[in-house]
């Protein structure tokens, strides 16, 4: 060894590391390397035996360790970025609710400058009920939040919860939560009293009339912000139709809208159609002003209201829902992406690979009998064959059974076009498909070549012209015993080009964008009636009608134990590894789904908590219209019609924005996923973000915050026409 070196490997003890937290582990690691070599310093290590041996540690843990500190930094960033909504909002509640709150006490202040309080005493006051209360507020928003770890990690779907079958114990270090508190409070206490600054600064008359200059917002930005970020929104709009690039080519700029965009469109995009929705009113007397609703109160609805106050409200609403928007369709676009992850993996109820070719028969059979069921079973197998087409190379083709279009579980991204039934009758009808790769060396359109004019998602019919007829010959070797020969015989069939897959549902996806898929048809004229009507193999998957759920686990189970199956898949026990490691992260259904629940609540409290502000503001207003002869009726019908008004324009803005949300976010969880891959080592996932709009549950989120604000203004108008006319008007 005097010249030599050698290699010595051990197993580590995984009962002996810490898992308390990574910095144990990594702590525990390095003292067992500096106890190995003998020392840090390589001139004090020790030397093992006579001869003088030094040893040099390293193990693959701390390695790994390490890995998974900067995936871990990776994944807290991403949900960072997708809970920034909801700080946002969050922000944007304390902020307008703090200044209407503070606005009701505009004469409470000014009354005290008159008997002698001071501005710096006044500001003390306000500053202390709002630390009083964000403190409590904050403390019980951290109970909340660790209270509603466990829920957000046990979520498989969009709201849907399986239990972790794990204890979690929620904990936040020391100094996390300090800087959480500080952050928090510290921005509520520096708006409160940059607000309290500028009304302890009005002069008493302008405060006791209620005058109060207001800057002019910078409409030039919010016009920025929504258009740049729109851009995000229409690129994905865009490729999600067909378009290769969309409309930015440039990956790194693209990558740049797509992360940033979101919240751009989200803030312009709030701040301009705010004073849309502020402007509700207006839009509704245009369509309404002949109708008797308005008749008699039409004059009222002129210049009343608080215009900053009915302005901040439209904002509220356009915020919440389309955070509601964006939660909902982006969790239930992340569900079925789950759900068609497992329909890519298995096809169909089973995969199964049996110890000896069989027929399609006696797989039925026997999955029936194991079963112990009265259950209709149906088996299908892909054939794959080398065809060689027209003064071309061998290419690998897949066979479509006729039973395969019940069978396994299609959805459009699959084949051409979006209308399955009609490109499986495409199939059986002698037609034929082919990866971009494929079409390219076929020299057929869909390659991508040309750029968008060739390719597109598009089922060919038998007049287009970009449709062709290729023939395709298969070889049949066989052995001549008489001779001591190979002999080879050509079967040929004519196919039709219907245009270019991605997948079949059960198959291996690694070769599909240089293979063909043909139907049943021309594999019968290659392989004659006899050799079809036989088809007998050892792969197999199996559509099971009248067994799902975890009954089919246990049947996957059954049939592993059985000898004649040397393995088998089930789509539930595949969906379920999925929904907990796999999609684009870990956590990311349990983050949209307290996103969903979080906003939707705000909703409906922030419509009826700033409504009945709102409502208090005007009180002098709905008594002059009393005093001058204005009947209860006629009340009611005029803050109905104006805040109804303001509350359905804006809900119909927000929930637009949150639609221009979810594409825009498309793209910034595409960008994410692409990270992830690459950082894992993985293939990226062939399954395309659909959007779902899941219109159900979006009304019923609108209705709530409808019936909020239709109680809010009962109930607050009433009070105000049940108050005393002359102690109103005085202000009292």
């Amino acid at each position: 060894m005097d010249a030599d070196h050698g290699f010595l490997g051990i197993t580590l003890d995984r009962n002996e590391l810490p898992g308390s937290s990574t910095d144990a582990a990594t702590e525990w690691l390095g003292d067992l390397s500096e106890k190995s070599e003998g020392g840090r310093e390589i001139e004090l290590r020790e030397e093992y035996t006579d001869a003088g041996i030094m040893l040099e540690y390293n193990d693959l843990v701390s390695g790994s360790i390490g890995f998974f500190r900067i995936l871990l930094g990776l994944i807290a960033t991403f949900d960072y970025i997708l809970m920034i909504p909801i700080v946002i909002l969050s922000l944007s509640v304390l902020v307008y609710g703090l200044v209407l709150s503070l606005e009701q006490r505009r004469r409470e202040i000014s009354i005290h400058r008159v008997i002698g309080a001071t501005s710096k005493g006044l500001r003390g006051m306000v500053l202390l009920e709002l630390a009083v209360i964000a403190t409590v507020a904050w403390f019980l928003g951290y109970l909340s939040a660790m209270a509603a770890v466990p829920a957000v990690l046990a979520s498989v779907g969009f709201l849907q919860f399986e239990p972790l079958g794990v204890t979690v114990n929620p904990r936040l270090s020391i100094v996390a939560t300090l800087f959480t508190a500080m952050a928090t409070l510290g921005l509520a206490l520096i708006f409160g009293r940059n607000r309290t600054k500028e009304f302890m600064e009005l002069e008493i008359d302008e405060g006791v009339s209620k005058v109060q200059e207001v800057a002019k917002p910078r409409v030039w930005l919010h016009w920025v912000l929504f258009l740049v970020g729109s851009l995000g929104a229409i690129d994905t709009w865009m490729e999600m139709n067909g378009s290769e690039d969309g409309l930015i080519s440039s990956w790194f700029v693209e990558g740049l809208v797509n992360i940033f965009g979101p919240f751009m469109l989200w803030i312009g995009g709030a701040l301009l159609l705010g004073r849309l929705g502020a402007a509700g009113p207006r839009i509704m007397q245009f369509f309404f002003s002949r109708s008797p609703l308005l008749s008699d109160v039409k004059r009222g609805l002129k210049g009343s209201g608080s215009a900053e106050s009915v302005n901040r409200l439209a904002v509220i609403m356009l915020l919440t829902l389309s955070i509601v928007t964006l939660a909902a369709v982006q969790g239930y676009t992340g569900t079925l992406v789950d759900e068609r992850t497992a329909d890519v993996s298995v096809g169909s109820d089973l995969q199964v690979v049996m110890s000896q070719e069989n027929t399609s028969a006696e797989v039925e059979a026997a999955i029936a009998e194991i079963s112990g069921r009265d259950v209709t079973v149906t088996a299908v197998h892909v054939p794959l064959l080398t065809l060689i087409p027209e003064d071309g190379e061998g290419i690998g083709a897949y066979v479509l059974m006729d039973e395969s279009a019940d069978v396994l579980r299609w959805f459009p991204q699959a084949i051409p076009g979006d209308d399955v039934s009609a490109a499986m009758t495409a199939y059986q009808n002698g037609g034929f498909t082919a990866g971009e790769d494929a079409a390219y060396d076929l020299d057929l359109w869909g390659s991508g070549r040309g750029g968008d004019s060739d390719s597109g998602d598009i089922l060919l019919g038998e007049s287009d012209d970009r449709t062709e007829n290729v023939t395709f010959t298969w070889n049949e070797v066989t052995f001549n015993f008489s001779s001591m020969t190979l002999e080879t015989t050509p079967h040929n069939t004519t196919l039709r080009y219907i245009g270019t897959h991605e997948f079949i549902p059960g198959v291996a996806t690694g070769e599909m964008g240089s293979s063909i898929i043909i139907g049943e048809s021309g594999y019968r004229d290659l392989m004659g009636n006899a050799r079809v009507d036989n088809l007998a193999a050892t792969t197999w998957i199996v559509s099971v009608d009248g067994i799902s759920g975890d009954d089919l686990s246990a049947l996957r189970v059954s049939l592993e134990a059985d000898t004649r199956f040397d393995s088998a898949q089930d789509w539930e026990t595949a969906h379920d590894h999925v929904e907990r490691n796999g999609g684009l992260i870990f956590g990311t259904p349990g983050l949209l789904t307290l996103q969903f629940i979080v906003a939707s609540v705000a909703a409906v409290a922030s419509a009826f908590v700033f409504l009945s502000l709102v409502l208090n503001q005007r009180q002098k207003e709905l008594a002059v219209l009393q005093a001058i002869g204005a009947s209860p009726n006629q009340i009611i019908r005029l803050v109905l019609f104006e805040i109804l008004s303001i509350i359905i324009v804006s809900m119909a803005l927000g929930m637009l924005l949150g639609m221009g949300l979810a594409l825009s976010f498309n793209g910034l969880f595409n960008v994410f996923g692409f990270i992830f891959q690459l950082f894992l080592g993985g293939e990226s996932s062939i399954i395309s973000r659909e959007l779902v709009w899941p219109w159900m549950e979006l009304g019923l989120v609108a209705l709530a915050v409808f019936a909020a604000v239709v109680m809010a203004l009962l109930y607050t108008t009433r009070k105000a026409l049940r108050s005393d006319l002359a102690s109103v008007l005085k202000g009292e």
